[in-house]
C-alpha cells in the first residue's frame, strides 16, 4: 500500500491535533483498511495525517469528491488552483480537531 502524509504545522506547542474519519471515497474498497492516523497523539508543532491505499484512479471518487465540496474548482496545499479531478485515488472526509495541553 502506499503511504499518503499531510503535515499540519502549528505555532502552539500545546496542542493536539486529532482526526476522526467520517467517510472516504475509493474505487476498490479492499484497497481500503483501518489505516487513517494522525501522529504523534501528544503536544507538538508538527503533526502527520497519514492514510495508507493502494491507488487507481477512479472516476467514482472524483465525483464524490465534487459532490462533496460543493462542486467549485479546489486548491491544493501548495496553494495551487485547479479544475474539478477526472480521476482520485481516494477522498476522505472526517472532523480536524484542536486540543490544548495547561
Amino acid at each position: 500500500m502506499d503511504t499518503n502524509d499531510l503535515d499540519f504545522y502549528v505555532r502552539n506547542s500545546n496542542l493536539t491535533l486529532s482526526f476522526k474519519e467520517e467517510e472516504h471515497s475509493i474505487g476498490n474498497e479492499s484497497d481500503w483498511g483501518d489505516n487513517v492516523t494522525m501522529s504523534p497523539d501528544k503536544p507538538s508543532s508538527k503533526f502527520t495525517l497519514t492514510i495508507k491505499v493502494n491507488r487507481h484512479g477512479s472516476k467514482d471518487v472524483a465525483e464524490y469528491f465534487s459532490e462533496t465540496i460543493g462542486g467549485t474548482p479546489h486548491c491544493t496545499a501548495d496553494y495551487s488552483c485547479d479544475a474539478l479531478p477526472d480521476k482520485l485515488n481516494f477522498a476522505v472526509k472526517g472532523k480536524l480537531a484542536f486540543s490544548t495541553q495547561v
